[in-house]
């Protein structure tokens, strides 16, 4: 009973000392982490070009500079973490050291005869394709049917050429070198530069990059396919995402900007504008070069220009006028048949009325000539028509 009534008393003073105490203890400081790592692993290294000099298996990776790409293994590997020591820490790992000192596989012989003659028909049948802009698909039937057509031939029982070789030989035969040689040829000599922005709703803006360089062999100027740019994201159409690309193409190939004389652009503000733009952007680097805008867009707004002027004098549209030409003929077997009897009344060649597109507007000219060349057939067709048809 005596411990129940000064419980209370005993425990308010034990609460009192406990909490003097801790307003006299001194916390003590804490100490940082230390790091387990120290120097290249506290900081992300990139990759280095030299590596590859040192390393021929070690190549760049595009668009990740904290990686580099082993050719033995054909995998992407960090090196980022201690750099140098990442490269050395996989070329002493099991897997490439496996890969390194597995026997090389004998495709045939490149210095047997028959062989060599066996990739001289592949290269030109894949040049074919190419050149005539055949489906690849068509090199598996191609492959057998050379077999059965030349049984006798060495060379077609050799033939090994199907639709997946076809496809590695141009990616990464043809394809390359034929930029190299472009590439060493506007090392040389002076060249123009053309470009112009895909219009479709995908995710890359696609901008192909076209050169015009004078071929000796030839010994005319030609016009050659160097490389597609693709920009994404929401800057993709802007000046400066533009011409990163075609920068970086250019150094890509090694290729300087003194050689460019001249640069063809589509006439909008981004590629053509005085201050922030692609033409601003080249000019900064080469202060010589021309910039061309499209002369196709240029022939159209003074084609546009005179046909609304002649609507206004004539109150004839001459768009609309061949675009209800086309339709009235169109999905009409028994009105082409009528034409055709006037137009041999008429001493003409009857010829299919082509049709006008208003986005293509460079197909206004043929269809507009096409008409003029059976005029009088035409005029005879809609005089002798029943006025009680349908028009539209």
């Amino acid at each position: 009973m005596i411990v129940l009534i000064f419980l209370p008393s005993l425990l308010r003073k034990s609460f009192v000392r406990q909490k003097k105490n801790v307003k006299h203890t001194k916390k003590s400081p804490v100490k940082p982490k230390s790091s387990k790592y120290t120097g290249a692993a506290l900081y992300k290294t990139k990759f280095k070009p030299h590596w590859t000099k040192k390393w021929p298996c070690i190549q760049k990776v595009h668009n990740d500079s904290f990686r580099f790409h082993c050719t033995v293994c054909c995998i992407d590997v960090k090196c980022s973490h201690q750099g140098v020591r990442d490269v050395l820490m996989h070329m002493k790992g099991k897997h490439h050291i496996e890969r390194a000192n597995q026997p090389k596989i004998d495709f045939g012989g490149t210095n047997d005869l028959l062989n060599q003659k066996v990739m001289r028909a592949e290269l030109k049948m894949v040049g074919l394709i190419v050149e005539h802009n055949l489906p690849i698909a068509v090199s598996d039937h191609i492959a057998s049917m050379v077999r059965d057509i030349f049984p006798d031939s060495q060379i077609a029982q050799k033939y090994r050429c199907n639709a997946t070789k076809t496809t590695c030989i141009i990616n990464n035969a043809m394809a390359p070198a034929i930029k190299r040689k472009l590439a060493s040829e506007m090392n040389e000599r002076p060249y123009s530069l053309g470009t112009d922005g895909s219009n479709d709703n995908s995710l890359k803006k696609m901008n192909p990059i076209t050169v015009r360089i004078f071929d000796p062999v030839l010994n005319k100027v030609v016009t050659r396919f160097l490389d597609m740019g693709c920009t994404t994201g929401p800057d993709a159409g802007k000046a400066e995402s533009i011409f990163s690309v075609i920068n970086g193409k250019l150094e890509k190939y090694s290729v300087p900007w003194n050689n460019c004389v001249s640069l063809s652009l589509d006439n909008c503000a981004v590629n053509m504008g005085r201050i922030n733009s692609v033409s601003s952007r080249a000019k900064a680097i080469v202060p010589h070069i021309y910039i061309d805008g499209c002369p196709c867009h240029l022939i159209h707004n003074v084609a546009q220009a005179a046909g609304k002027s002649f609507h206004t004098a004539t109150g004839f549209e001459i768009q609309d006028f061949v675009i209800d030409l086309y339709y009235w003929f169109d999905k009409s077997t028994k009105r082409k048949s009528i034409l055709v009897e006037f137009c041999e009344f008429c001493d003409v060649e009857y010829r299919e009325v082509l049709k006008h597109v208003s986005t293509r507007w460079l197909s206004l000219e043929r269809a507009v000539n096409r008409i003029l060349l059976q005029y009088a057939a035409l005029k005879s067709y809609f005089v002798s028509e029943d006025d009680r048809a349908p028009r539209f």
